[in-house]
């Protein structure tokens, strides 16, 4: 046998090798696994939102706004609120301080606690419609209960009504709906 024939031969000798095929199987049944290892942790984050696991979402998630939507949708209220109030990023923040007000009004019927939300909304917002709809809402808020207090009795809340839709939306299309919050993931706030 001459000599390149012989190296051609030992070349493809690996192809007839069971172990090597066994390695390249599990390698190829890895690799759509190892994807992730080139997510960033707030990719993940979305991911597990966008998959309706709002809880390991909310504790991936950096930013307190998006932390604050998902552990919303977990039904985490009171944690929610605290993600909300300490939103810093200002192309959320007015997103935060209406989802943080309408928390503690409809979630904990907490009257004051909206009315401070919702007043420091209105100190820096530009919007003129959510203005208006904060000046309607924060008036309702001011008007005294009868029982003093400063909750406000089931079924009572600002904008609700007794076939439990109020449509009314807040600044980023944020909608109530009765008593429930919707509250989305801003698409702007998901990483590309």
């Amino acid at each position: 046998m001459n000599s390149p024939d012989r190296k051609l031969l030992i070349a493809c000798r690996w192809l007839y090798c069971p172990a090597i095929w066994c390695l390249l199987i599990l390698l190829a049944i890895s690799l759509p696994a190892s994807a992730s290892l080139f997510k960033t942790p707030e990719q993940e984050a979305v991911g597990k939102f966008e998959d309706g696991d709002y809880a390991a979402a909310a504790t991936e998630f950096s930013d307190n706004y998006r932390r604050g939507v998902a552990l919303y949708r977990a039904g985490r209220y009171k944690d929610a609120g605290e993600a909300f109030a300490s939103v810093e990023r200002e192309d959320v923040k007015a997103d935060a301080l209406y989802n943080l007000g309408m928390i503690k009004l409809k979630a904990f019927n907490d009257r004051k606690g909206a009315l401070a939300a919702w007043t420091q909304l209105k100190g820096i917002t530009q919007d003129q419609t959510l203005i208006a709809e904060l000046d309607k809402r924060i008036a309702e808020l001011r008007q005294p209960l009868s029982n003093g207090s400063g909750k406000v009795p089931a079924g009572t809340a600002p904008g609700s009504q007794s076939t439990g839709a109020t449509g009314a939306t807040g600044p980023s299309g944020v909608t109530t709906t009765g008593t429930v919050l919707q509250l989305p993931l801003q698409s702007k706030d998901h990483p590309k």
